[in-house]
């Protein structure tokens, strides 16, 4: 090897310049997305505790009315109480129509027959809302990322 340096056969480096090296930063702070992931797992596993029936009304905990009405009433006590009228025009409206009032009346009903645990329900509160948090500011940032991408690559 230290003969190839003396006789100059040394491998050249090639330095990305200007939008490739921009571009490359971007890309590499997008790894957020397994962050993403990671706490969406947590926040299933969580749910899962809480209230396991949740997930027969609302099977993607992805989706924005699931995250809602977590973020809203994020226990089966909270839930249970809701008048299935208001309950569904938010769900309604959140959900661009694709949920309603029979949702909500099944959702309340669950919640006031759930089986998940109800011994330190606080504490997971707390840890619910804390991943919603985070997964929105993650959210944002990826989007914002990609916003910039978009921009440097038109």
């Amino acid at each position: 090897m230290a003969y190839g340096f003396l006789r100059h056969h040394a491998l050249t480096v090639v330095v990305p310049e200007g939008d490739a090296v921009y571009l490359r930063r971007l890309n590499n702070a997008r790894e957020h997305i397994r962050e993403r992931n990671a706490l969406l797992n947590q926040l299933q596993q969580l749910v899962f505790l809480i209230f396991p029936e949740f997930e027969t009304v609302i099977k993607d905990i992805k989706i924005k009315t699931a995250r809602y009405i977590l973020r809203s009433y994020t226990t089966p006590q909270s839930m249970g109480v809701l008048n299935k009228e208001t309950l569904g025009e938010e769900m309604r409206k959140t959900s661009m129509g694709k949920f309603g009032i029979k949702d909500a009346e099944a959702l309340i009903g669950l919640a006031q027959g759930t089986v998940g645990i109800k011994e330190g329900i606080t504490g997971l509160d707390l840890d619910v809302k804390h991943i919603l948090i985070q997964l929105e500011t993650i959210e944002s940032f990826i989007a914002e990322i990609e916003s910039k991408m978009e921009g440097t690559l038109s």
